[in-house]
């Protein structure tokens, strides 16, 4: 049985039953509540706020009902490991604003051309870069890919695709409407590019524009929207563009027509991402939104953070913000542990076999956590360290990291058994388990941005036996 659908005089009669004595108004309070508790059917509606109108009543013929409001919050999942980040230069001297990745590449550019030509840079390692050459005289507006074919949208609305993941690029089309008679596609105007069950899909402005043969032609869909879309996400089918003073409109048609969604919000949406089941917005004063109905209806969630954020993005399994933060569900976010240098404008963010990588000017931000990914590329070696089973052994990575900055934060990844890193001192102790030869990726990392990896050779020997007597 439901309090809080059972008639009241009802209700009030069965707890008469239930009780021996006179009872008061907050003897009754703590019966519904007790009851609502322990019934299994209680809230079957789900989370939010309910107005329970509860009554109190004595035998001298005094009773009367007061308001309790209820609040159910939903559960959010158990916050995730904060980051640790790494700078890298890209070689992009004016940034690298957009990023993505696909088929064992990392494929960056930026909005600010290198000169008069639109380069763009690759890597497989987030360190070691290649530079390819688009075109001249155009800027880049977003990135795309699925598989090894990648599309290139730039400010005059030509579209130039790339089919061995960003080695080489050619003009594939134009989008319509675009580029002529001086009109430009704006940067901040212009969501990135999306893959749909055989459509690429942006929206510029207030239009969406799609292509079902990987950029060649493009057609026009009017989203309805009188607000400018920034950003477009998909999951599960269903397109999402957000934009200024809230706007949200979904389609589940590949762009061909928009519904409009509440987001109860007027604030600007920045970005979208879609994981985990959800979609994820982030925008200004820190604004977070999440949704689990593919769109339909949205839920403000704390974000920890006031500050503008310019995007998010989904890969391992988690949510990761333009300010670094990580998440695996939207609700509950986790501030990054080091390496992060407060800078809150970052734009691509995206997961591959090397890690995290976020734009941030001129150079990424390179991320691991948990155990280093294949193909992540160390900064150096440290000299070796070595002990015996059952012996202390101490090892200090307070300076000997030799890195530019000092480090304030310390980890270290496959430590041997026994042993323990001082996350603030650096000094690894301990007494050695088991036998063997241990590869240790060691970090050190600072609140100004800097923040790198080294390997750190650690030899635990057997305890010999005893010698003989001559």
């Amino acid at each position: 049985m439901n309090p809080l659908r059972y008639p009241l005089k009802n209700l009030f009669r069965l707890y008469c039953r239930h009780s021996s004595s006179l009872f008061n108004i907050r003897s009754l309070v703590l019966f519904l509540f007790l009851f609502a508790s322990f019934d299994s059917t209680s809230f079957a509606q789900g989370a939010g706020t309910y107005q329970v109108a509860v009554y109190g009543g004595n035998a001298n013929g005094y009773g009367d009902y007061k308001i309790l409001t209820m609040s159910i919050a939903n559960v959010g999942a158990p916050a995730v490991e904060g980051l640790r980040w790494a700078s890298r230069f890209v070689g992009a001297g004016n940034g690298a604003s957009e990023i993505d990745y696909a088929g064992g590449w990392y494929v960056s550019g930026s909005y600010w051309n290198d000169g008069a030509s639109l380069n763009l840079y690759r890597t497989q390692d987030g360190i070691n870069w290649q530079k390819v050459k688009v075109t001249d005289n155009q800027q880049l507006v977003d990135l795309a890919q699925s598989g090894s074919t990648w599309l290139a949208l730039t400010n005059n609305g030509s579209v130039f695709r790339s089919v061995n993941s960003g080695g080489n690029w050619t003009l594939a089309g134009t989008a319509p409407g675009i580029g002529s008679n001086g009109t430009y596609v704006e940067y901040s105007n212009t969501s990135s590019i999306v893959y749909n069950n055989g459509t690429w899909v942006f929206v510029s402005d207030k239009t969406a524009y799609r292509s079902s043969n990987n950029g060649t032609t493009w057609s026009s869909n009017a989203t309805g929207s009188d607000m400018s879309l920034y950003d477009l996400g998909v999951g599960n089918g269903v397109l999402v563009a957000i934009g200024e003073g809230g706007e949200i409109r979904t389609s589940s048609n590949a762009g061909q027509t928009w519904t409009k969604r509440t987001s109860s919000t007027d604030l600007t949406l920045n970005s979208v991402a879609f994981g985990n089941g959800r979609f994820v917005v982030v925008g200004s004063n820190g604004l977070v939104l999440t949704s689990t109905d593919n769109g339909t209806t949205w839920v403000s969630q704390a974000s920890g953070s006031s500050y503008s954020l310019a995007s998010v993005s989904f890969g391992n399994n988690v949510f990761v913000r333009s300010d670094g933060y990580v998440s695996s569900d939207g609700i509950a976010w986790s501030a990054p542990q080091a390496g992060w240098g407060n800078c809150y404008y970052d734009d691509g963010v995206v997961y591959g076999n090397a890690g995290w990588l976020m734009g941030n000017g001129g150079t990424v931000h390179q991320s691991v956590t948990g155990d280093v990914p294949n193909g992540y590329t160390m900064y150096g070696s440290l000299p070796a360290a070595s002990g015996t089973i059952g012996q202390p052994l101490s090892y200090n990575l307070s300076g000997a990291l030799g890195f530019s900055q000092t480090p304030t934060q310390y980890a270290a990844i496959n430590l041997p058994s026994g042993l323990s890193i001082n996350s603030i001192s650096g000094n690894i102790t301990g007494t050695g388990a088991s036998a063997g030869t241990y590869q240790v990726a060691v970090y050190g990392g600072n609140a100004n941005g800097y923040g790198d990896y080294k390997i750190l050779t650690m030899s635990i020997a057997n305890v010999g036996a005893p010698a003989v007597e001559g």
